[in-house]
């Protein structure tokens, strides 16, 4: 019994729940899609359990309840061309039937049915290496 409360003890101490916390990486520019559909860039630059304060470039400091934020999402610095937001192209393996050389990244995949008669699945393994299997 009494190792059970010490473990509990020592538990309690060396957790910290703390109410609100400062994002340290302030840098990591980040996507978030509200519920309502809208979606805004910028860096957080606050986060607590309630609510998140996103920076922007030309709307200024925006904070946003949790409950109405769908996603967040990072954005890579190859996604900003010319200080303007690209989407990743989804069918940069692929032609317009077949796949190309480049390989899908670890943990992508896609699936193509082609006059119901043609079916293909393929998985990237690592960013390096790619299964494709059809019929």
């Amino acid at each position: 019994m009494k190792t059970t409360i010490s473990i509990l003890v020592l538990f309690f101490a060396f957790c910290h729940v703390g109410q609100s916390q400062e994002r340290q990486d302030s840098t990591t520019l980040v996507q978030i899609e509200t519920t309502d559909g809208n979606s805004h860039i910028g860096k957080i630059v606050f986060e607590d359990g309630e609510k998140i304060t996103l920076a922007t470039e030309k709307l200024g400091s925006l904070t946003f309840k949790k409950a109405d934020v769908a996603k967040v999402t990072p954005i890579k610095k190859s996604q900003l061309v010319d200080g303007k937001f690209w989407f990743e192209n989804p069918q940069a393996s692929r032609y317009f039937f077949s796949g190309n050389g480049y390989g899908l990244k670890k943990g992508e995949a896609y699936y193509q049915n082609v006059w119901v008669l043609f079916n293909q699945f393929s998985f990237g393994v690592t960013d390096n290496f790619s299964v494709g299997a059809g019929i």
